[in-house]
């Protein structure tokens, strides 16, 4: 076995622990013992898959395959940022500052260049797919931003829907690079390249609900017109 087999096949064992791990964490009960163990297991995983991502991008691009390993390496961006931001949200939730510190500030930066050169190369070459994954990194980044400038929360549960938000982000591109660069490469011609399409709508579209589910039950609760008119002096 060769070192760029091994580092692959920890890539894709990595991979399969964290999508497992992500599934996992989903169904037990928020905060448990269980939760926090696999949540664990889930972010070591996402850093090895992001550690093993980036030599065999390298081995794409000395191969002749730079279009692949740029994408790759924008797909290891755009996961290393909400999972960070995830893990973040936890480590950080008694301290806004913090989490919105140095590193938040690199990983927006990073996500703006990476959505940038994504729409370059997606215009160089007429690709559409690239220029529409693009939007990811530059809106991310964009939110970034717009959220560290924003005066620190008042609610002591702000963190809650970082953490969720960033666990679904990681979610998204754990999905995206499974059903784009696994399951589509092991279907017939016609389908892998109908399945490679569907990687990027299908994650988002499922994210979408589970982030609106998510902030219904874990979000900020609103003040009901009752709570609110008792609390308006006459």
């Amino acid at each position: 076995m060769t070192t760029y087999e091994a580092i692959r096949n920890l890539h894709i064992l990595a991979g399969t622990i964290a999508l497992a791990a992500f599934w996992t964490a989903a169904w037990l009960r928020k905060g448990s013992g269980a939760h926090l163990n696999v949540g664990r297991v889930f972010m070591i995983a996402m850093a090895t898959v992001a550690t093993t991502g980036v030599p065999l991008a390298a081995a794409m691009f000395m191969r002749g395959r730079p279009v692949t390993a740029s994408v790759l390496l924008y797909l290891i961006v755009i996961t290393v940022t909400p999972t960070w931001l995830a893990w973040r949200a936890v480590r950080d939730k008694g301290d806004f500052k913090r989490y919105t510190g140095p590193v938040f500030k690199v990983l927006a930066g990073l996500n703006l260049l990476a959505g940038a050169a994504m729409l370059a190369a997606g215009l160089k070459f007429g690709n559409g797919l690239l220029m529409g994954i693009s939007l990811i990194g530059l809106a991310t980044g964009g939110l970034m931003i717009h959220f560290m400038r924003k005066p620190a929360p008042t609610d002591r549960r702000w963190w809650v829907a970082r953490h969720y938000v960033g666990i679904i982000g990681a979610g998204i591109a754990t999905h995206v690079t499974f059903l784009n660069l696994g399951l589509a490469r092991l279907l017939p011609p016609d389908l892998g390249t109908n399945a490679q399409r569907l990687s990027w709508i299908v994650p988002f579209v499922v994210a979408g609900i589970a982030r609106v589910y998510l902030d219904r039950k874990y979000g900020p609760k609103q003040p009901s017109a009752v709570s609110a008119q008792a609390a308006t002096p006459a």
